[in-house]
């Protein structure tokens, strides 16, 4: 899901086999997208070299470590309008975007009004985001506590089962020695014991 877009001048990272650090025209667009490990949707910045171009020159994810900051640079010239004010720089408002938990970063430069809206619109989704994850994850924690309650319960039914199962065989080994008890003796069983052969009462 697209959030915004449009042209930005990136600040180079000087990252790059030049080391250059000036300023480079970029399509940026701002998204929501699903992809693996993430509950809910995730902001991305995404960056291409013109609107159409296939592959992105860099994709930043933004996550609950990531930090924007509107900047507004010292100016630095002493040009003067036909006014005699100062004429400001064109890449004076910037908004910074920086990942705490990997210390990546990105500047961007635009019109004031634009850079206030692009500041504001991902500051807002990144609360979104947080709201999103905490459902998710308490969502999450509800069906693990849920799932673990179904597993004690059964648990319990199991070992009532065994405790039932091991009362009904007691109780049977119970009647069987009783029976056995009342069962005649045979002749034989009882001379191997020593007892006397068993005489019928008279008639």
């Amino acid at each position: 899901e697209t959030i915004v877009q449009g042209w930005l001048y990136k600040k180079g990272s000087g990252n790059d086999i030049w080391g250059r650090r000036w300023w480079k025209p970029r399509w940026v667009t701002f998204v929501l997208a699903v992809y693996p490990g993430q509950p809910v949707p995730m902001p991305l910045i995404i960056s291409h070299h013109a609107p159409g171009v296939p592959f992105p020159a860099h994709v930043m994810e933004l996550n609950e470590s990531t930090v924007i900051m509107a900047i507004d640079r010292t100016t630095q010239t002493a040009a003067k309008d036909s006014d005699g004010e100062d004429i400001e720089e064109w890449n004076r408002h910037c908004f910074q975007i920086v990942n705490s938990g990997t210390n990546e970063s990105r500047i961007f430069t635009a019109p004031l009004q634009e850079r206030n809206e692009w500041a504001f619109v991902i500051n807002k989704e990144l609360y979104s985001m947080e709201e999103r994850l905490k459902k998710a994850r308490a969502k999450e924690e509800i069906g693990e506590y849920t799932q673990g309650r179904k597993e004690e319960r059964k648990a319990k039914r199991l070992g009532m089962d065994v405790l039932l199962n091991e009362m009904k065989e007691e109780k049977m080994n119970e009647m069987n020695q009783q029976r056995e008890a009342r069962r005649p003796m045979s002749p034989a069983r009882r001379r191997s014991i020593g007892l006397p052969p068993r005489v019928s009462p008279p008639r």
